[in-house]
């Protein structure tokens, strides 16, 4: 937790009681020194199952509307924002009577106020989007009911494919708005997807066991699974997301920012140590009563050695191993000389 990482370096200040560097600062530099390691280092791999229909909080449809949003939850924008005349429309058409437009209606298909209502529908008039988790950085590997599938630029797509925003069938690939947007879309729609819950044993929001998985041991009340959201308001809800019709990834994530003593560091102990030293050797540069150049050094150092010597760890985890039986004190068990039976053996009979 921060409050154990927080004693330890102020240990090494020689300040416990905070009269130099101030709670609030020691905790700003924890979290620089989270998001430079990261950018060095990348140790953080994490898997997670998206659910197929996507799963949205609420919905707004003015620009306005959205700083009363959750900010929390998963938010989509429904509809047409029309910036010329501050309207909302569900079709282009209706922004041509509004301007007095010249052109022709032309009906686009079905307009949805929630990304699951789009499957509803056989032609919707705009794309079902997916919401990256909250710490994604780089993808490593995605799959869609347990086929992987690939990235392709949203250009290459226009491009190969008129009706690319309608399309459905089996998925092949995935592309984003921008490199920026928290969203993302299948390519083609998926053509089927699966509505009913998991089969197993369920109580009052509780899943003890679903079919394919069963507890080990009859301890507690939740069986734990990847995809589990207890962060509810009433209760204990568990949420059983399989991978299966669903999306499953790999991906590189950012580390989560610490804002309570409770808060826990997204990094193992043994690597909290490394993000430790850093934030002492920013603490040590800050124009405080405590700048001291030559302790700025040190941990510098410090920290510089672990860093590489995580880079070392993470550079051979992937590399090929060459493994040899050898004796205790090093010597190859081949050119051992002791008891052997003799070259007669066995005996032979005529």
């Amino acid at each position: 937790m921060w409050r154990d990482n927080k004693k330890r370096i102020r240990r090494f200040l020689r300040d416990p009681d905070g009269n130099i560097w101030s709670d609030g600062l020691l905790k700003r530099l924890f979290n620089d020194s989270h998001v430079d390691f990261n950018e060095m280092v990348g140790m953080l791999e994490k898997l997670d199952t998206l659910r197929v229909p996507p799963m949205y909080q609420m919905s707004y449809m003015y620009p306005w509307e959205y700083k009363y949003a959750n900010h929390d939850g998963k938010n989509y924008v429904c509809f047409k924002f029309h910036q010329q005349g501050a309207w909302v429309c569900t079709n282009k058409w209706e922004t041509q009577q509004l301007g007095l437009g010249t052109g022709s209606g032309t009906d686009e298909g079905t307009a949805f106020t929630q990304p699951w209502e789009g499957f509803m529908v056989s032609n919707t008039n705009s794309r079902i989007p997916f919401w990256f988790p909250y710490d994604f950085n780089t993808m490593k590997f995605i799959a869609y009911d347990k086929e992987p599938i690939s990235f392709v630029p949203k250009k290459i797509i226009q491009s190969d494919d008129a009706s690319w925003k309608s399309q459905s069938g089996k998925v092949q690939s995935y592309y984003r708005e921008d490199a920026y947007s928290n969203e993302f879309y299948l390519y083609p729609r998926p053509s089927t997807v699966v509505w009913d819950g998991i089969d197993g044993d369920a109580l009052d929001g509780q899943v003890l066991f679903t079919d394919d998985q069963d507890p080990t041991a009859e301890i507690g009340t939740i069986f734990d699974m990847l995809g589990i959201v207890d962060n509810q308001n009433e209760g204990i809800v568990t949420d059983v997301v399989e991978h299966e019709n669903n999306i499953l990834m790999i991906y590189n994530g950012y580390p989560v920012e610490i804002e309570s003593q409770d808060d826990e560091s997204s990094y193992p102990k043994f690597l909290q140590k490394y993000i430790e030293q850093a934030t002492l050797e920013l603490a040590y540069s800050t124009n405080t009563d405590g700048r001291i150049g030559s302790l700025k050094d040190y941990w510098k150092w410090r920290k510089e050695l672990g860093l590489n010597l995580v880079k070392k760890f993470k550079a051979k985890r992937t590399a090929d191993r060459d493994y040899r039986l050898v004796s205790k004190d090093g010597g190859n068990n081949r050119n051992r000389k002791g008891p052997r039976l003799p070259d007669t053996y066995p005996a032979t009979y005529p």
